[in-house]
């Protein structure tokens, strides 16, 4: 089945949002009752594709009104193509049926004859009203503009980052390594440790006037780390020993 070929002028919605009116532009009376019963029998289809898109709530009900100017139009077009004009009538392109008073003025423009041996000098038609994009009080080519502007920003040069900010640098290692200790000097750093412990410890016992019970835990700790550098000494005197020995043999 071949679908007529129509062409929309106008889409208008009604005040209380109760219909919605789509007016189309007729071109010849003997497809227009076809195209408008077609019309009828998408009408409802239309609705439920548009309620699919799901742009507001309710979708108006759909009403395909034919252009009543341009219909009559198209009438007095297809009476003039029956007419018997006699036989000493000249063809005149179409363009110029609209104008009432061209037989008037013939004689004045006789350029306005329509000319059969050249028709590249037919006179262009005149252009047809531009379709509105303003479905339900939405300009669409307005949000469109403004939508590919935004994306022309996004893409800017200076919002996108070089590529060389992503590759994988390598980790650059400390150059130094660490130091190890010597037994003496060890021994020198504990034995630091110890003297200022003890000297911070006999200082807080000299502040103190009244006896109280942390004296004692003072004095412990006092004697605990005495002992423990006695023993570390001793065992650091020992090591050194053996590794003279050693070293003798």
């Amino acid at each position: 089945m071949r679908f007529p070929m129509f062409l929309v002028r106008i889409v208008k919605v009604s005040a209380d949002f109760s219909h919605l009116s789509v007016y189309w532009l007729a071109q010849s009376s003997r497809e227009d009752n076809e195209i408008e019963s077609i019309l009828k029998c998408l009408a409802g289809k239309l609705r439920h594709e548009l309620s699919q898109l799901q742009v507001i709530g309710m979708v108006p009900r759909v009403d395909f009104v034919k252009d009543k100017q341009y219909a009559l139009m198209a009438d007095v077009d297809e009476l003039l193509l029956k007419a018997d004009l006699g036989e000493d009538y000249v063809p005149v392109h179409p363009h110029y049926h609209n104008n009432a008073t061209f037989t008037q003025i013939e004689k004045f423009t006789p350029g306005l004859v329509y000319n059969t041996d050249h028709p590249e000098e037919i006179p262009e038609d005149k252009p047809l009203p531009p379709m509105r994009m303003n479905v339900f009080g939405l300009d669409h080519a307005f949000i469109l503009n403004k939508i590919q502007t935004r994306m022309k920003k996004t893409r800017a040069v200076h919002r996108s980052e070089p590529a060389h900010l992503y590759q994988d640098t390598p980790v650059d290692e400390p150059q130094e390594t660490p130091e190890y200790l010597s037994a003496k000097q060890r021994h020198d750093n504990f034995a630091k440790f110890l003297k200022h412990r003890q000297l911070s410890i006999e200082k807080t016992a000299k502040s103190t006037k009244n006896y109280r019970p942390e004296l004692d835990l003072y004095e412990d700790e006092l004697l605990e780390s005495s002992k423990l550098y006695d023993e570390f000494v001793d065992e650091f005197d020992e090591k050194d020993y053996i590794n003279e020995s050693e070293e003798n043999y």
